[in-house]
């Protein structure tokens, strides 16, 4: 202001000694112009026009001359200057208006007559009641696509906004599947907050199979109902054939297919198939009640009412004939029933002394036992058995000179006395009896009296021995003397030795006079003998 003051006291001064003039400084705020502007010199007397021009979408807002507000006008006279004068204008953007109404059931915001800014947006929202939707958005007397929602961008201009309300109508989407019908069927049209029932018409010989609302099973029923209808539905119902039931049982050790309660199509057949369990077999068929023949399946032909089937299985028997030989027994004997997998035992008994012989089952010869079982029976079969004797063995031997018969390994039969005989050589006699490692009284035999185990028997054989009695008279000996023991058949020398002076006088053997000599020789000994020997004092002669 100080600056403008300084420049117009300067052009006053300039005009000074020229031809009068007075001075109109004109200015304008932003957003528009003042025609002429700044510092204006005007001759006195004369006129002077300003005009204005607001920015686009900006119009005057002040107009003040001389310090006082005019009327806002699109130029400004100053007729006849006599005086400086100072003009001012300023400009305000445009202000539009925008009509906002709305019907019933609902409401615009913001309403009424709302005032926007040249240039800039207004959004206007839509709120129906509950239950109503946007009918119509009219727009400046044109109809638009109803929304939520409109936008007015870029105002340059006054509009207007309409905006109408009608109740939501839902559709319930009704289909039924074959076999029965639904109605009201097919799109049916629903005010918001109604009611509508549905009805369901199966065909003859069928029934509701499902009903579904909305993707939801439901329980079954012949209608629904939807109460307080607040948006889009659907319902579908299906029908299925009347079912008959026919409960199918089974006793333990097999199974009914399919089993338990088993529903059947009206008019149709069902087929029960029976598997017993490994090692059983179909024992009885009962049908509604009813014995049947035994079978592997059963079917119930055009079905019209419920039924009952039930199967009970039994295990699967087996024979096994059992027989034995002589001298002993089997147990169980004859023919015997049993059962699948089962695993009998069959025992052989022998009589006393006897054994297990053989064992042949099935014709294969197995080995001998005192007992058989069949592991996890499957099927018939056979079994027998035969005994035979023990039999034991004797072992003979003997030393030598001499021999033992029968000799060797001798085999015996059970409960038998075989006899052993000894038989020494010439001039031997039994020595010894050895049976089972124990001493025996010497014998010329020996017999095990009813053998039932294995033994042993050794005799030995010792030479015979004889004695010698050895005797002699005084004045002399005999050599060897006294009682010489020899063995058989040597040949022991006896030398008799007199006294000086005397001579062998006599030599007696077994009683027996022998010749005399220095000695004696039993040849071959083979008994007992005597000898004595006497002697004589020696005689000379004297030939007178």
């Amino acid at each position: 202001m100080k600056r403008f003051i300084l420049c117009f006291l300067c052009l006053a001064s300039y005009h000074v000694g020229r031809a009068q003039t007075d001075t109109i400084f004109a200015s304008a705020g932003s957003n528009g112009t003042i025609n002429p502007s700044g510092v204006i010199m005007v001759v006195s007397g004369d006129n002077q026009i300003f005009r204005f021009n607001p920015a686009t979408g900006y119009h005057i807002d002040s107009l003040i001359v001389d310090g006082v507000n005019q009327p806002p006008a699109q130029n400004y006279l100053f007729a006849s200057v006599s005086e400086n004068h100072t003009i001012r204008v300023t400009f305000a953007v445009n202000i539009d208006t925008i009509t906002a109404g709305a019907g019933s059931n609902g409401t615009i915001s913001p309403s009424g007559t709302v005032l926007v800014t040249y240039g800039s947006s207004q959004l206007f929202t839509f709120n129906p009641s509950t239950g109503y939707h946007v009918d119509s958005l009219i727009v400046d007397g044109v109809p638009q696509v109803p929304a939520s929602s409109y936008t007015f961008t870029n105002i340059t201009t006054n509009h207007t906004i309409a905006v109408t309300f009608a109740i939501n109508i839902d559709t319930i989407t009704a289909v039924a599947g074959v076999n029965g019908s639904i109605s009201p069927s097919g799109n049916v049209l629903v005010t918001f907050g109604g009611s509508q029932l549905f009805n369901f018409t199966p065909n003859t010989h069928y029934h509701i199979d499902s009903l579904i609302v909305d993707g939801v099973s439901q329980t079954v029923a012949p209608s629904y109902t939807f109460t307080n209808v607040t948006t889009n539905h659907t319902i579908r119902v299906t029908f299925a054939i009347d079912l008959d039931t026919i409960t199918a049982t089974a006793g333990a050790n097999g199974s009914i297919s399919p089993s338990g309660t088993v529903l059947v199509p009206y008019g149709s057949s069902q087929l029960f198939n029976f598997t017993p369990s490994t090692g059983y077999h179909v024992d009885s068929l009962i049908v509604d009640g009813v014995d049947q023949a035994a079978a592997q399946s059963y079917t119930f032909i055009n079905d019209t009412t419920n039924h009952t089937i039930h199967v009970t299985f039994a295990i699967n028997q087996f024979t096994i004939t059992a027989s034995a030989g002589t001298n002993g027994t089997i147990s169980p004997s004859g023919v015997d029933t049993v059962n699948y997998g089962s695993s009998p035992v069959f025992t052989f008994t022998p009589l006393t002394g006897y054994h297990v012989d053989s064992l042949i089952v099935d014709g294969v010869d197995q080995a001998a036992a005192s007992s058989y079982t069949f592991v996890n029976v499957t099927a018939n079969h056979t079994i027998r058995v035969t005994f035979a004797i023990n039999q034991f063995t004797i072992t003979a031997s003997a030393g030598t000179n001499g021999t033992i018969s029968p000799s060797g390994v001798d085999t015996v039969n059970y409960g038998s006395s075989p006899v052993f005989t000894f038989t020494p050589s010439t001039g031997y006699h039994v020595d010894s009896v050895i049976v089972d490692g124990v001493d025996q009284a010497a014998a010329s035999s020996y017999t095990f009296v009813n053998v039932t185990a294995n033994h042993t028997i050794r005799v030995t054989f010792a030479i015979n021995r004889y004695t010698i009695a050895a005797s002699a008279g005084t004045n002399g000996t005999i050599s060897p003397s006294g009682v010489d023991t020899v063995n058989y058949g040597s040949s022991p020398v006896f030398t008799f030795t007199p006294l000086t002076g005397y001579h062998v006088d006599s030599v007696i053997v077994d009683g027996v006079d022998q010749a005399a000599a220095s000695s004696y020789t039993f040849v071959s000994v083979t008994a007992n003998h005597t000898i004595r020997v006497t002697f004589a004092i020696d005689l000379d002669t004297i030939t007178a």
